[in-house]
């Protein structure tokens, strides 16, 4: 009698994008665990075509990688977004969503002021029999700074060396939109996770103060997550209140560097 052993075959491929979504899924774990706090995403030049392709930025390409399946509904504001979904339901199998239901809702960084800001505000916050529906947006910024772990200021600013015209394809896509970024604003964030308060900065206003006025109560309420073009990370999950502090002094922040 013979016996046959099933030999397995690791694929070094299929190794390589299982940790890849891992270490993403880290960063935005520990993002939501410390709100306010810089994390950063590594490995966008994996991402680089296919987010050219969406007109988003490889940040988003990687959270969406890491959060999206059969399961979650999505929806990308803006008069492209139609053009981003369709990628992004090919590519993670996730449904396409009218905005104020969708699970998942980026709002690229195209996209800027009342259109921006009516999307943050139309996105449900869930029920108190079932919070966890709450709607999480992920916004990209061409300026986010904030600080990291060890409490150095971290992060990139509008036209700053990190976003070059080459890692997102042609100009006139998201190079444009983030070479005309507007003023950056200041915000103070406290709440759970926080150690008294953090300050951060970028220059979704528009985005941040929508947050502000929907005047949530927990346990509803939306997540925000801010991406940059350089893979900076911060999270404001629902838990957390937010004020706007100022606008930024010329030449940087207006805190301690």
């Amino acid at each position: 009698m013979t016996t046959s052993t099933a030999r397995f075959e690791r694929n070094a491929d299929a190794d390589q994008q299982a940790f890849r979504l891992q270490a993403t899924f880290r960063v935005l774990l520990d993002a939501m665990a410390r709100p306010g706090e810089v994390q950063r995403l590594f490995g966008l030049a994996d991402e680089a075509a296919l987010a050219a392709r969406a007109g988003l930025m490889p940040a988003t390409m990687l959270l969406a990688d890491a959060l999206l399946d059969s399961a979650t509904s999505l929806a990308v504001t803006g008069e492209e977004g139609t053009r981003a979904e369709r990628l992004l339901v090919r590519r993670f199998h996730a449904c396409a969503r009218d905005q104020r239901s969708a699970a998942y809702v980026v709002v690229p960084v195209s996209v800027r002021g009342d259109v921006a800001a009516a999307c943050v505000q139309g996105v449900t916050a869930g029920t108190l029999e079932a919070p966890h529906l709450g709607a999480t947006c992920i916004v990209e910024c061409s300026t986010l700074l904030g600080r990291g772990r060890d409490g150095t200021v971290t992060g990139s600013s509008s036209n700053a060396s990190h976003v070059a015209p080459d890692q997102y394809g042609e100009p006139g896509s998201v190079a444009a939109a983030v070479a005309s970024a507007q003023a950056a604003t200041e915000w103070r964030i406290t709440g759970p996770g926080v150690d008294g308060s953090a300050v951060i900065a970028c220059d979704r206003g528009d985005v941040l103060r929508a947050r502000v006025e929907r005047e949530d109560e927990f346990p509803c309420g939306i997540d925000v997550v801010l991406v940059d073009g350089a893979g900076y990370v911060i999270a404001i999950p629902r838990s957390s209140a937010i004020e706007c502090a100022g606008a930024l002094e010329d030449g940087g922040c207006s805190w301690d560097m």
